[in-house]
């Protein structure tokens, strides 16, 4: 009678006669409690509720509370959200759905890009790695492949190979490392070299790359420079024919590539200064899909119209003197190369 269910011994009175219990919901063990309103003792579970009652001030069971218990193995359903990170034991997993620490995520993810770097130089990628956290030219024992692709590298000492011409008073220098254009002192008076065709070197699917380098301009006023890959070369150079290239007029760099019926140019954001330089310029166009074109190293403009088509490509470079003036541009070694 100490948990206070029966109110007083005034209540106790009552029980004279068998009447003044409900037996239909008393059972062996049961706590009885007086009911004023029915004038009668009856089992009314109040113990069972009283410790269901997960607010109850007595001590319960996790699984009573609906807790984790801090010993044991539990299955636990629903989203649970952690306010902070949880802290995992210094252990590797060893089962696949097992939770991993973030130094074993972050050495998991280096022996990857190691794997995958090791397969792409041996098949002769580049060296090149760049992820989150991690970036650097890898050192690796097996030699790269130097003939997974078709590569050109013209260094300029000897202008063997190449065709010059141009107006009276041009000049045109091979002189390692340096291939020097000069365009006469007289308006619209021009200078070019030209290579013999590239059989079929842009065809459906693949990646032309090329690179040429600025090394010296002597003006930027009063003058147009085409540098591109084509598949014919006029003088001047025209926007209707297959090419892929840069054009400088005024100092302006331009990305542009053309197919036979037009030319698409846009503008790079790069003024080419007049001084010794080292501007690298790459055009990378894969046939079909776009053209891409980079100054340093870094992508200035993607075309995806006016993309050159298939078929034999030369290299011409053109300087031509918009006034009473001389022009002239340094180029460094030319590099090309095309995926089989």
């Amino acid at each position: 009678m100490g948990i206070g269910l029966i109110p007083s011994l005034k209540e106790l009175l009552n029980l004279d006669e068998l009447k003044d219990v409900d037996i239909s919901s008393v059972a062996d063990g049961d706590i009885i409690r007086w009911l004023a309103a029915q004038s009668l003792f009856r089992n009314t579970n109040d113990l069972t509720s009283h410790l269901a009652n997960l607010s109850n001030p007595h001590t319960v069971t996790a699984a009573q509370a609906l807790a984790v218990a801090l010993l044991g193995n539990e299955t636990i359903a629903g989203i649970k959200t952690f306010s902070s990170i949880p802290v995992l034991p210094g252990s590797n997993p060893t089962l696949a759905n097992q939770a991993v620490r973030k130094a074993y995520a972050d050495l998991f993810t280096l022996l990857t890009i190691f794997n995958a770097h090791k397969t792409r130089h041996q098949k002769g990628g580049a060296d090149e790695v760049s992820v989150a956290g991690l970036s650097g030219v890898l050192a690796e024992d097996q030699p790269a492949n130097m003939v997974d692709r078709y590569r050109e590298i013209v260094s300029w000492l000897t202008k063997d190979g190449i065709t010059e011409g141009g107006d009276a008073g041009y000049e045109v220098t091979a002189a390692f490392p340096l291939l020097k254009i000069k365009a006469a002192d007289t308006t619209d008076y021009d200078a070019w070299v030209k290579t013999d065709t590239w059989t079929n070197l842009v065809l459906a699917g693949k990646v032309v790359t090329w690179d040429i380098p600025i090394m010296w301009i002597g003006a930027v006023v009063d003058v147009t420079i085409w540098l591109r890959l084509a598949t014919h070369a006029s003088d001047p150079p025209t926007a209707k024919t297959s090419h892929f290239g840069w054009k400088i007029i005024e100092e302006n760099l331009y990305s542009t590539p053309g197919n036979n019926a037009a030319e698409e140019a846009q503008d790079t954001g790069i003024d080419i200064g007049v001084a010794f330089q080292f501007t690298s310029l790459t055009a990378v166009l894969t046939a079909g899909t776009n053209v891409k074109f980079y100054v340093d190293g870094v992508l200035k403009t993607t075309h995806t119209t006016r993309i050159p088509g298939n078929g034999h490509y030369l290299m011409h470079f053109h300087v031509r003197s918009e006034a009473n003036y001389q022009r002239q541009i340094n180029l460094g070694r030319f590099f090309m190369e095309r995926s089989y």
